[in-house]
């Protein structure tokens, strides 16, 4: 596929975030078979299945992305109770004839850098589920950074299969270790490659640094942490990688806008508020 004429399509279309929904076997929302009426992202949130997309049969797991069209028809064939996804509608208004086919066209791919487009995902699906007009103008400003991060990735593994692939498994490798110290020369020394080539291929694949993207990993686990568990900011720190929980506050506050106790508070008290938000979603 030519994905720079993909891109530049999209670059010209006026694009518009219809909604939102969100499935899963465990509550039984999860249709056993979909026809689009508009074109659309399925993002896998959870568990695994067989989805079929126009024809194709595509393993799903988390965060495995997949496009349609209008009419394209989709199946679900989950190998689990806990399967659950997003799909995501959308609607693009073209100038031109021929960027048309762009937003019908059917693929799948799993993207190397799962947590900015999960937690873009959960972000525009909170905001749309909430409904007022402000809330889902903000879901439609999150929409297209998600499309710019899906063809950035897309893109990326394109050009260069090897590169993405060195690139998964040094995120793979922080999401295994980041409660221990974890340091851009070690994983040098694990890949096999020079710090400046790591450096340089992570800004180019994830858009931040090795340690950037440490670090945003381990607040998004100490997020999940506040909010399902009781444990103590002390005990927390310690269980995303930071021995000194003052430096954990101050790193957090620099990244959230908020102490770890105040981020607990305000989204306890806004599930409090809203009822709705205490029903099952997928964990992440």
């Amino acid at each position: 596929m030519d994905w720079e004429t993909h891109i530049e399509r999209w670059s010209r279309a006026a694009v518009t975030l219809l909604d939102i929904c969100q499935y899963g076997v465990e509550n039984g929302t999860l249709p056993d078979r979909y026809v689009a009426h508009t074109s659309f992202f399925l993002v896998t949130a959870h568990g695994e299945a067989r989805v079929s997309l126009a024809g194709t049969v595509y393993e799903a797991r988390p965060l495995h992305i997949l496009h349609g069209g209008k009419e394209a028809e989709l199946s679900f064939m989950p190998l689990g109770n806990d399967y659950a996804c997003y799909l995501i509608l959308y609607k693009a208004n073209c100038e031109l004839p021929e960027d048309r086919e762009t937003f019908h066209m059917s693929y799948g791919f799993t993207p190397y850098a799962m947590l900015p487009l999960q937690e873009k995902c959960q972000t525009m699906n909170r905001l749309w589920q909430q409904a007022t007009p402000m809330d889902r103008l903000q879901a439609q400003s999150t929409f297209l950074p998600f499309v710019y991060e899906v063809m950035r990735q897309l893109r990326a593994s394109a050009e260069d299969n090897s590169r993405p692939n060195l690139i998964a498994e040094a995120i793979h490798y922080i999401h295994e270790h980041y409660r221990e110290p974890i340091t851009t020369e070690q994983l040098v020394g694990i890949y096999g490659c020079s710090v400046s080539y790591l450096s340089r291929m992570f800004k180019s694949q994830i858009g931040a640094g090795t340690i950037e993207y440490l670090i945003y990993v381990r607040i998004h686990k100490a997020k999940q942490h506040l909010l399902k568990t009781e444990a103590r900011i002390l005990e927390i720190a310690g269980s995303v990688g930071y021995a000194d929980v003052y430096y954990f506050r101050r790193l957090f506050k620099k990244h959230t806008g908020c102490s770890p106790l105040q981020f607990r508070e305000e989204k306890r008290n806004s599930v409090h508020n809203n009822p709705l938000r205490l029903l099952k979603s997928p964990t992440f």
